[in-house]
C-alpha cells in the first residue's frame, strides 16, 4: 500500500477548490484512474468503479468530500483525518474487507483507491430472496473482519449498504472502505446485524439518519412501538430463529451481542447446520413489493458447478474508457455473449441484457456428503462394538471349557434344570407407608417461559391446558440444537394455592424431547432460582414424570423446562398437546 501526496496543490491554497466533475470517463488523480460506474455514495462520500491506466486493472475508489466542503473546517472530520484511519485498514488481510490500496490527498478533499471486489451491489442480491443459510455465511465473512480490525485498532465503518458487496461465491465485502470520524466497534456490530437484516427482509434498518424512505436501493424497514423493525422470522417464516436473533441482537446494540466475534460464531454455526433445500419454490415472503424488478441487470448464468462465473447489476456507461490496446496478460473484463463467463480469449463483446432477475448468489451447492466428525463416530460405534463381541465370545469359551463344578452334569445347573429357591425364614420388612392422596389441579395461569431470548409461540401457550389434544404449543424451528442460542425454553405455570408435585402428565408429538420439571419462587425468576425436581425424556404420545422422592416444599409457580428438542428433520422443535398436573391434597 503506498499513499500518494499532492502537496504542491495545497501548498498556498486559501480556500478549498473544487477536483475533477465525477462522471464516467472522467480522469482523476492526474490522470491515473478513469472513472466507469458510480456505485452510490454516503455522507459525503461517493463510490467509484474505475480503471488504474497505468497497472491495467480495475479498482474501486471512494471519493471523501469531492466538493470540498469538508476541507478546512473541523480537524475531526477533514479529508486528512479520514484518510489516516483509512490506513489502519491496510494491515488487514481479510476475505471481507477490499485490500486497501493506496489514498490520494488532495486540495479538494481524498480518495481512498482499493482492489475491486467482483460480484454485485448488496441490494440487488437481496432482491433475490437468498436462503437464510446463505445470508448467515456471507455476513460470517464481513463479521470476521471486522474482528480482525477490531483487534487492530481500527474500525470498518459499515454504516451504509452501497458499500458492501456480495462475491460470486457468496462472501460480503466492504468494498468501499473509509472511515469516518466517531465510529466505533459498537457501530459496526450494528451494521453487521444491518447488512444481515437487509439480506434476509431485502429492508434496511431505519436510523436516525435516515428514518424513512430508501436507503442504497432498500426501502427503510418501518419502525415498531419499541423502536425496532419486524423480526427477520416474522418476516419470512423459513428464517430460522438463530439467524433472526442475531440480526435483531446485534441492530439493537445492548442484548447480548457486543462483539463482530460473536456475530461471526454464531452464523457459522447457523450456516453450516444441515438444511436440504425443499424442492420447488424456497420460501414464502410477505407482499413487500417488487422493488428492483423490470430493471436491466447483467443476469448471471449459473455454470455446472451452481457457482457464478459472471456477476449481475453492473451497466458500463457509454462514455467509460475507449477502446485501447491491452498487454497479452491482462485479464478480460467483459462477459461471453452465450456462457456469461469471462472469455478466455481477446475482444470484447457487449455485456448482454435481461430484465430477469437474478438467481442468487447465495445459493448453496446442495446436499453435502457425511462429515468428517460423522465419519469418525460411526468409525468409533464400530470398533466398541467389535470389542463386545469379542468380550462376549472369550465369557462364553471360559463358561464351557473353564475350571467349572466337579459335581456330574445332571447335578450342575446350566440352565436346563428347574431351581428352586429356598424359603425364608426371616420375617418380611415391613411394608411401604402409602403414597399420600392425590389430585389433578388445574394452573390458572400459564405463559412461555424464555428468559435468553425472544418467548417462542408466545399465543400458544394456553393452549397446552385447554383439555383439546387438537391444539397445541410449539418452540421454534432451531438449526443447532439448546443451548446453541439459548440454554433453554419452557412453560411456566401458576396455581391459585401453593401446591406439592407428585407427577406430571404430557402430551406430545415429538419425540426425544427432554424436560425438567422445576418449581420456582416467582414467573420471572431466573433458572438459577429454580428447584429441580424430576426430570425425563418424552415419547411419543403421553409420558408421565414422576416426582420421586416427592417433593416436601409447595411453590405456587411450576416450570415445565425443555433442555433438548425433537429432531423435526435437519432442525430441532418440540410440541406439547396437553400438560396435567398430579398434586398431593
Amino acid at each position: 500500500m503506498t499513499e500518494t501526496h499532492a502537496a504542491a496543490q495545497r501548498a498556498g491554497s486559501g480556500s478549498p477548490q473544487r477536483g475533477p466533475r465525477l462522471i464516467p470517463g472522467a480522469m482523476v488523480a492526474g490522470g491515473r484512474y478513469r472513472l466507469l460506474v458510480r456505485h452510490g455514495g454516503t455522507r459525503g462520500l461517493q463510490f467509484w468503479k474505475a480503471l488504474d491506466t497505468r497497472l491495467d486493472r480495475e479498482v474501486a475508489l471512494t471519493f471523501i468530500d469531492p466538493d470540498g466542503a469538508r476541507t478546512g473546517t473541523d480537524p475531526s472530520t477533514d479529508p486528512d483525518s479520514i484518510l489516516t484511519r483509512t490506513l489502519r485498514l491496510g494491515k488487514i488481510n481479510a476475505p471481507g474487507l477490499a485490500r486497501v490500496l493506496d489514498v490520494v490527498r488532495s486540495v479538494s478533499g481524498g480518495i481512498v483507491v482499493s482492489e475491486w471486489t467482483d460480484g454485485s451491489p448488496l441490494s440487488e442480491v437481496a432482491a433475490t430472496d437468498p436462503p437464510p443459510d446463505g445470508a448467515a455465511r456471507a455476513v460470517a465473512v464481513l463479521a470476521s473482519a471486522a474482528e480482525q480490525a477490531h483487534r487492530a485498532g481500527a474500525e470498518m465503518c459499515i454504516d451504509h449498504p452501497d458499500r458492501i458487496r456480495i462475491t460470486p461465491d457468496g462472501a460480503a465485502v466492504l468494498a468501499f472502505p473509509a472511515t469516518l470520524p466517531g465510529v466505533d466497534h459498537a457501530e459496526d456490530v450494528h451494521g453487521l446485524g444491518a447488512t444481515l437484516y437487509a439480506l434476509l427482509t431485502n429492508e434496511w434498518p431505519a436510523s436516525k439518519d435516515d428514518p424513512a424512505g430508501e436507503v442504497g436501493g432498500f426501502r427503510t424497514a418501518l419502525l415498531g412501538a419499541q423502536g425496532l423493525p419486524t423480526e427477520p422470522h416474522v418476516v419470512r417464516t423459513d428464517i430460522p430463529f438463530e439467524i433472526s436473533a442475531v440480526a435483531m441482537r446485534a441492530i439493537q446494540g445492548n442484548s447480548g451481542i457486543r462483539t463482530a466475534a460473536t456475530v461471526q460464531h454464531v452464523l457459522e454455526q447457523a450456516a453450516n447446520a444441515p438444511t436440504p433445500p425443499p424442492p420447488g419454490r424456497r420460501f414464502a415472503r410477505t407482499d413487500r413489493g417488487a422493488r428492483g424488478e423490470g430493471r436491466p441487470v447483467d443476469a448471471p448464468v449459473a455454470p455446472e458447478d451452481g457457482r457464478f462465473a459472471g456477476h449481475a447489476g453492473e451497466t458500463e456507461h457509454a462514455a467509460a474508457a475507449p477502446d485501447r490496446p491491452r498487454s497479452p496478460d491482462a485479464p478480460h473484463r467483459t462477459s461471453d455473449e452465450h456462457t456469461g463467463r469471462i472469455p478466455a480469449g481477446g475482444g470484447q463483446s457487449p455485456p448482454r441484457r435481461t430484465t430477469a432477475r437474478p438467481r442468487s448468489l447465495l445459493l448453496d451447492d446442495g446436499p453435502k456428503g457425511p462429515s468428517r466428525r460423522t465419519m469418525s463416530t460411526v468409525l468409533v460405534a464400530l470398533a466398541v462394538a467389535v470389542i463386545a463381541v469379542v468380550i462376549f465370545v472369550m465369557v462364553q469359551v471360559g463358561d464351557v471349557f473353564g475350571g467349572g463344578s466337579d459335581a456330574p452334569l445332571t447335578q450342575q445347573n446350566i440352565g436346563l434344570n428347574p431351581t428352586t429357591t429356598a424359603a425364608s425364614t426371616t420375617e418380611q420388612a415391613p411394608a411401604p407407608p402409602p403414597p399420600p392422596a392425590s389430585v389433578t389441579a388445574k394452573p390458572v395461569n400459564i405463559a412461555v417461559y424464555s428468559p435468553q431470548g425472544v418467548p417462542d409461540d408466545p399465543r400458544g401457550a394456553p393452549l397446552a391446558i385447554d383439555g383439546d389434544p387438537g391444539t397445541q404449543w410449539s418452540t421454534d424451528q432451531y438449526f443447532q440444537q439448546l443451548p446453541a442460542l439459548k440454554n433453554g425454553v419452557g412453560l411456566m405455570a401458576e396455581f391459585d394455592r401453593p401446591v406439592k408435585v407428585m407427577k406430571v402428565g404430557i402430551d406430545s408429538p415429538t419425540p426425544g424431547t427432554h424436560v425438567e420439571i422445576r418449581t420456582a419462587p416467582g414467573p420471572n425468576a431466573s433458572i438459577a432460582q429454580t428447584r429441580l425436581i424430576a426430570s425425563g425424556q418424552l415419547g411419543g404420545g403421553h409420558t408421565e414424570i414422576a416426582v420421586d422422592p416427592p417433593t416436601d416444599q409447595a411453590s405456587t409457580h411450576v416450570l415445565v423446562w425443555l433442555t433438548e428438542l425433537g429432531p423435526a428433520g435437519s432442525r430441532f422443535q418440540s410440541k406439547i398437546t396437553e400438560v396435567q398436573f398430579t398434586v398431593a391434597e
